[in-house]
Parts: C-alpha cells; structure tokens; sequence
C-alpha cells in the first residue's frame, strides 16, 4: 500500500491544466466519451461537452437524436435514450459547427471501480497474472482507466481513454474490478463497461464530494484529511455519467475511526448518489481481510463493524473477505473471488439471478440458559464448518464483558454457542482480532463476517432528516393554480387558472397543463409561463382536456389528451403534432381514463388507468406491451431505475411501487400515516435518498399537502401551506437550499 502512497498537494498541480472548459469554437467532447465506451443500458444518458458560446449542438445515436445550445461558458449537455444492451459496435455523431464521432460504442452495464489499493492493484501483480492476461480477450468488456490526480476544485477531464479488453490493455487494469466486470459478462451476456478511479494508500475523505460531507451531522467538527481532493480530480469528471452502480475496496488507511468510518461511508455513498443524479445507485464494497501486523488493539476488528454497519444504507451489499486474505500481506493476491462475491450482490439485487449474495451476517441473540443462540441472515443453504473442524473464534462473556471462547455449534439456521466458566452468558463475538481466520460458511461456500452482539448502537434518523425537503416546490391543482412555495410555506410566484401537472423549465418559465375553462381555454391547454405570469407559448386541446405536460429529452412536449379517442400526443414547438399514440379505454367516463403519464427510456409510455384500475405500458404503435394491477385508481406512475413503477392513487390514499411481475413490492396507506394522512393522494416522487414523497389530492386548510416517507415508512417531512387546496402534481426545486440532481421527476 505504502508504494501506492503520493502527494496530493503535489498532485492536485497537475490538474490544473483541465480545470477550465475549452474557449474554442469546435465541438468537444470530454475522454469519458471516446472510442470503444459502453453507454449504460436502458436508460437516458447524460452526454455532455463544449461548443462556442450560444452554438445549437445535435447528438445522434442509435437512431435517436437530441439537441441542447450552449451558454455564455460554451458548456452544453443532452439526454439520449439508449434502449436495451446490444453488442454490436455503433457511432454516435456530435455535431454543430464542425462534427465528432464516438465509434465503437457499445451498450450494457456500466460500474465504477474505486477505493485505495487493493482495488488499485492490477491483474498483473495479482494470483495468476501472466495466466489471466493470457485469457483476457473479452470484446465485449470495455475498461477505463483513470490516473492517480487530485485538485483544488472539480475537473472537467481525465486524461484517459476507454480501451477493448484484451491480452495488452488488462494487464494495468484493476484486478477486482476486471473480475467483477467479468463475472457479470458471463452471467448477464451484455457488453460490460468498467471504469477504474482507485489510489492506493488513501483514506476515504478524499474521495468523497463536498455535499456527502456536508450532509451527514456526525461529522460535524471531525479532522477531515484532504477532502474532496480525489473526487475532484478522479470522480467529478465522470459525473454524471450514465452508470449502473459502483464497487468500492477501502478502509486500511482509516483503521482507527471505529464507528466514525460509518459515518464516512455515508457521506461518501450519499454524496456520490447526490451528484450523479440517478437515485440511489447500487453501492457494493468489500470489508477488508484479516492482517497480523499494522492494525493496533481492536482498531481492524471496529473497522469491519463500521463496514458491517455500513448495510444499513440503501442498497448496499458487501462481501466478506476473511478467508481469503493473507495474515502477512495488506494486499491479497486472490482478486478473483473478491471480484466474484461482488458480483453476486448485483446479481442477486440488481439483476434478478437467483444466487445467495453473501455469508452469514449476524442479525440477533436469544439468551437460552447459559447459552447463547445466534440468529444469522444469509444462511443460504445452511451453516457449516469451512474446514470440517470445530467451529472457530466465537467468545461469549457475563456482565462484567470478560469474554472467553466458546464452543459453538450449528443448530438448524443458529449457532448455539457457550463456556464453561460462564453461567450467565450476555454478549457473543465472532472473528474479533485482527488476525482471526474463523471457518463458519454457508453451504453456497461465502463466509461469515465478523460480529459483536455488544456494539454501540446506532440510527440514522438525523441523516434521513437532513435529506428531507426544507426549501422550494413547484405545486398544480384545481383550486391552487400553479404555485411555486418556499420551505416557509410562503408563495413565491402564482399563475391563476387551475393546472394538473407541469415543470419548471431551464430558461425559468413554468409549462404545465390547464384544466378546461369557459372562456380561454374550453378544452384546456398546454402553456408555458414567463416569471411575470404571462403566457409566451401555448397549445389548444381538440378534445375534452389535457392532463400531461413535460418537455421529453428530444426538445418536444408530451401530454395526455382525453376525449372519445384519448391518446398520447408529442408536441413539437411550433405546435404541430410530432406523435399520436391512442389509448385503449372504456368509453363511461372519458375525464377519469387516464392521468399523469411519462415517456420511458425505451421509447414507450408509462399511463396510469384509474377506471381500469391498471397502470399500463404503451409502444409507441399504441399497443399495451406490459400492465398491471394497482390496489386503487392510480392517478401518477412513475418507473424507477430498478424496473419498478410507483403509483399513486386517489381512491384509499395510498402509494404503491409494482415490480416486472405485476406484484406490490412496497405500498403505503393513509392508516400507517397516522395523523400524517392524505385527503386521497395522487402525486408520487421517489427522491435521490430513496425517500418517497407523496400528496394530497383534496385537502382542508389545516391538512397535511405532502409527506415524505422512508423506505421503512417512517415520516421525516410534512408540508402543510395552510391552503384550503390540496395538491395534485409537484415538482421539487430544491433541497436544503440546493438543487435537486438529476431529472426533477422520475
């Protein structure tokens, strides 16, 4: 490790050159856009770069196209759908005034590779590495390698570019994350892109962005070494660049934080998740292996309980590593089935293969007489000996904490251990020194991570409050118009006509969708609404009413038009219809059909049914490519990165999130809101933080207008304006005073 060690404050020099963004006028495209990339599957991707001031630039790929212009800095930044995995090599074109190609593009699953230097440790230098090279030739696994710099403020470019795996690019790549990527490519059969930004011998703060560090109240006060100065230079230039998650292999140089590290880890986890913008992206980490040297007293045994802690973040998952290490050496040789066991996690939880991810990992004691039955997760097939011995390093002690070892044995899903000299056991530990090598698996073969049952407990429900909502939202409904509300509940700016959904836009004009009036606007509308109220662009129904507005990645407008032949229409900005897609309906109550409906990655259309009852999946050919049962009328559906989709709906107030399925995977109703309950909700938001904010449809003058729940339906936010008008759509604007990342819905 200690090689691996630099000056950052010699290092941070040598960015200073890519700090600032070209003042030219070509097209330019940062290195984490170069030939043989994988874009991320599924999904629409962030492409970013320079152009001259005010200068229009168009993206092309895969036969989708977006156009954005530039600002007085010439930076300029688009979205572009990017459909299912293919492994068939593709160009993507930018162009303006002069024009750029990507080749060799493919697109799968995209990971980033991070930590110190056991994930910078290459496959060279790791078991079998002539052999491994050897083998190497995988076209369809593409790697980025990104080089040791830190700086003063965040870059805008690495000096890498991604390479085709093969014999002669693997050798210097990182070997856990080549082995992951590796794995996944076997199992998943998609191109897999890997993006290394690992420095050996460094602590955690580095890495870790300015907003993560802000965010988490424990940390407050405590001696931060180099903060941010990694991130800067390794991490912020990739940002936001379309990912699936990140693996991460850390934690040497912070032995002796004990519980603190937890605390870091949140703020690292946090603030990537925060400034990337995709929600919260899978996390997967490994806890480090046992050593006999360099680790003082109980200073290993307390960092793996900090990394055991670390669980409780939303989705995590970390692969143990006890015995596997080597008792002489901080860096491992076997890479391979560290690689392995973090791809178990993301296949298990992001992937749906039906594998065991982890170890047994301690979950809880009964005290039964004098011994002491420990109950684990992740039995998997069952508990046993790794070697067939007795099994090793558990320890039991009374009151008084002098622990002993114990002997233990499996007991169905338990193990049941005990000591003669104590009669009275209270605590049990396992695996507790830093050179512990203990042996209890499951029959999957991945082995136990150490544990104490007398840990210094532990919540998060100060960092779940610091991540609720304190400042600005954009809110529609019949009786409030169009408001935009400060954390105070004061109204900042109104627009007088009653409006079901819409969205602040870039230029600082609000879109959205007027319900039918006598007068103006008899079928409703679709307007957009300069900061003094007036109305600059506008689109007339033919129908009944119009209930969608929300400008697509394209530049065009998408809305929901309800009638006697209800559709889904694009709107081009000079007005003219870019796309009509019907709407399989009933024909009783044409103005309860359909609701807030979104346009999906794919292409398709996400429409919430409320007299069907069903929230469906629309090609743009109008044919119903997937449906599913929601509890009640959905009035919003919103599909997540995972697959999932989120319904909120009217009738029994409640919210629900639906997998692939058609199966309620999570659902809250007004009964476990308590005094907190909704006037029948309707608008549903899933926040960065995996916190689910909802509203109230109808609401009294002293009714709550919004909460914001957990995943564990826990209230951390109200808001309640003292309105005698409920809300029905939203947008947050900002949080704590900062932006929101990332798309303002989802």
């Amino acid at each position: 490790m200690l090689k691996f060690r630099a000056s950052i404050a010699v290092c941070s020099l040598l960015i200073l050159p890519l700090l600032a963004a070209p003042a030219k006028a070509d097209v330019k495209l940062p290195n984490v856009f170069s030939d043989n990339l994988v874009l991320q599957r599924d999904r629409d991707v962030p492409i970013w770069g320079t152009a001259a001031p005010d200068e229009e630039v168009t993206v092309e790929f895969g036969g989708k196209k977006a156009t954005a212009k530039t600002g007085a800095d010439g930076k300029w930044s688009v979205k572009i759908p990017t459909g299912p995995a293919n492994d068939q090599p593709r160009t993507m074109t930018v162009s303006g005034k002069n024009s750029v190609e990507v080749k060799n593009i493919l697109v799968g699953e995209v990971w980033v590779c991070s930590g110190q230097s056991n994930m910078q440790w290459n496959v060279q230098t790791c078991r079998d590495g002539a052999k491994e090279i050897a083998d190497a030739n995988h076209p369809n696994i593409r790697l980025l390698n990104i080089p040791t710099v830190a700086g003063p403020r965040p870059a805008a470019d690495v000096n890498a570019k991604w390479a085709v795996c093969s014999p002669q690019t693997v050798g210097g790549f990182s070997a856990a994350g080549y082995y992951f990527g590796r794995e996944l490519q076997k199992e998943l059969k998609v191109p897999i892109g890997l993006i290394a930004n690992a420095w050996g011998g460094q602590p955690i703060e580095p890495f870790t962005p300015a907003v993560g560090l802000k965010a988490i109240p424990e940390l407050a006060g405590k001696p931060q070494r180099n903060p941010t100065a990694i991130y800067n230079g390794m991490v912020a230039p990739i940002v936001p660049y379309g990912i699936q998650g990140a693996i991460w292999y850390q934690g040497e140089s912070n032995h002796g934080d004990n519980l603190l590290y937890f605390h870091r880890m949140r703020a690292l986890i946090e603030g990537w998740r925060k400034v990337w913008g995709q929600g919260d992206f899978p996390f997967y980490y490994v806890q480090i292996a046992p050593l006999a040297n360099m680790y003082n007293g109980e200073a290993l045994p307390l960092l793996w309980e900090a990394q055991l802690r670390s669980l409780q973040i939303p989705n995590t998952g970390m692969a143990v590593t006890t015995d596997i290490g080597n008792l002489g050496d901080i860096h491992p040789a076997n890479k391979q089935d560290v690689g392995r066991r973090l791809a178990l996690w993301a296949l298990a939880k992001n992937y749906g293969k039906d594998v065991v991810p982890s170890g047994p990992l301690y979950k809880s004691i009964k005290i039964d007489g004098d011994k002491i039955r420990i109950e684990f997760d992740y039995v998997g097939g069952g508990l046993k000996a790794r070697d067939g011995k007795p099994l090793a390093e558990f320890e039991i002690a009374g009151a008084d904490g002098k622990f002993v070892p114990a002997v233990a044995t499996v007991d169905g899903a338990n193990v049941v251990a005990q000591a003669e000299a104590v009669k009275e056991p209270k605590h049990v530990r396992f695996g507790w020194r830093r050179e512990a090598n203990p042996n209890l698996m499951n029959a999957e073969g991945l082995p136990a991570s150490p544990f104490r049952s007398n840990q210094e407990p532990v919540t998060m429900e100060k960092a779940a409050a610091t991540s609720s909502i304190t400042h600005k939202l954009l809110a529609f409904g019949s009786g409030r118009g169009a408001q935009i509300i400060d954390g105070d509940g004061n109204v900042v700016w109104k627009f007088d006509h009653p409006a079901s959904d819409g969205q602040l836009l870039p230029n600082g004009n609000v879109l959205m969708a007027l319900y039918p009036s006598k007068n103006r606007y008899p079928t409703g509308a679709i307007v957009e609404v300069d900061p003094s109220g007036k109305v600059v662009w506008e689109w007339k129904g033919k129908q009944q009413e119009l209930v969608t507005a929300w400008v697509l990645e394209n530049g065009n407008i998408f809305t929901v038009e309800l009638g006697q032949k209800p559709r889904l229409v694009e709107l081009t900005r000079d007005g003219k219809e870019a796309v009509s897609v019907p709407i399989q309906t009933q024909t009783k109550n044409v103005h309860l059909e359909a609701r807030m409906a979104r346009k999906l990655a794919n292409g398709n259309y996400i429409v919430p049914q409320l007299l069907e009852k069903e929230v469906r999946e629309y090609s743009p050919e109008g044919k119903i490519v997937w449906k599913a049962t929601t509890p009640n009328w959905p009035f919003t559906a919103i599909r997540l990165d995972n697959g999932n989709t989120v319904c909120g709906c009217t009738i029994g107030n409640m919210v629900a999130e639906i997998d692939p399925s058609g199966k309620v995977v999570w659902q809250i109703t007004n009964a476990e809101l308590g005094e907190n309950k909704l006037d029948d909700a309707c608008g549903v938001q899933r926040l960065p933080n995996g916190n689910t904010v909802m509203t109230s449809y109808h609401a009294k003058k002293d009714q709550v207008k919004l909460v914001e729940v957990t995943p564990d339906k826990k209230v951390v936010w109200t808001f309640n304006d003292k309105s005698p008008h409920g809300i029905h759509h939203f947008q947050i604007l900002d949080t704590n005073g900062e932006p929101l990342p990332g798309r303002p819905m989802r």
